[in-house]
């Protein structure tokens, strides 16, 4: 398979994980209204996708564990995934959810920033130029009449967009060298492990017996279609294109969370919204559109 065709399947991988994970934020809300509480949702859906990846594992007879040498590297990033999912969790309480998002979103920044210091990586124009557009059409997805945010609702979703960048640098690192379907098994492992505790500790399980059957429906839709679905098709995708491109396909997940709060929810979708979409829309363009180009004269020279 030409690199060509492995970035492209790459992209279109995390594309379709950006739009799996943009559903996610209004499901939650039907399934919290249903009964279902924040860590109670999250130790449910990550143990329902750790057991599919169990399954997987062994059908496919795929190593339970990781090589040896990346356990660490890997126990790393289920910590980080928790640690991700909790405190954009908490901002969503703490602050409205578009703002919470728009900070959240912040994520590529940081990957590209931290992709410089540490990988010394070099960052190309068509990256930078990326990064300003999708700051751009986030301000105007997200954009709302709030008129004043908490600190400590800004601090932890800002919190979440770092986590969520080693996230997406470590998951580079060691999927180089651990098989996609392991690395998932483990990280949701992980993650289920770490959920399941506070939940237990919280005293949550006891609203299982209560919730509705709407909520656990979606409870199914968000431990397969995303919570398994989506962490897979990320990981796979991120090992073809790399962290940085990862974080800007990423983007995606934003209009599509935008326009399902629209459809379910019924939610606002303005002029400003639809501008800011196509800019986000943009800022995922732009890269593919450079190296298309770069390809072209490279082939002409």
């Amino acid at each position: 398979m030409t690199t060509e065709k492995t970035k492209l399947i790459g992209a279109i991988s995390v594309s379709a994980s950006a739009f799996m994970f943009g559903l996610e934020g209004t499901v939650l809300k039907l399934a919290y209204a249903g009964g279902f509480s924040v860590f109670l949702m999250a130790a449910m859906r990550y143990a329902m996708a750790a057991l599919l990846f169990g399954g997987i594992v062994l059908m496919l007879k795929k190593p339970v564990l990781p090589p040896r040498g990346h356990t660490k590297l890997v126990l790393a990033a289920g910590c980080v995934v928790s640690l991700t999912s909790i405190t954009l969790y908490i901002a969503y309480y703490l602050m409205p959810a578009s703002y919470a998002t728009l900070f959240f979103y912040s994520h590529p920044s940081f990957t590209i920033l931290f992709s410089r210091i540490f990988l010394k990586r070099r960052i190309l124009t068509s990256r930078l130029i990326a990064i300003i557009l999708s700051v751009l059409g986030l301000l105007l997805l997200f954009c709302t009449s709030v008129d004043m945010l908490p600190v400590a609702g800004v601090l932890v979703a800002l919190l979440s967009a770092l986590t969520q960048s080693a996230k997406i640098l470590i998951c580079g690192s060691v999927l180089e060298n651990v098989d996609t379907v392991t690395y998932s098994f483990n990280v949701t492992t992980i993650a289920a492990v770490i959920f399941s505790v506070i939940t237990l500790l919280l005293g949550e399980f006891s609203l299982l017996p209560s919730a509705s059957a709407g909520s656990w429906c979606c409870f199914l839709f968000l431990s397969v279609f995303v919570t398994a679905g989506g962490n897979f098709a990320n990981f796979f995708g991120l090992n073809r294109i790399g962290p940085i491109d990862t974080s800007l396909f990423m983007l995606f997940e934003a209009p599509v969370s935008v326009v399902a709060a629209f459809i379910v929810l019924g939610d606002s979708f303005s002029g400003l919204q639809i501008l800011g979409a196509c800019l986000v829309i943009a800022a995922i363009a732009v890269p593919a559109l450079s190296d298309k180009l770069s390809q072209k004269n490279q082939i002409r020279v």
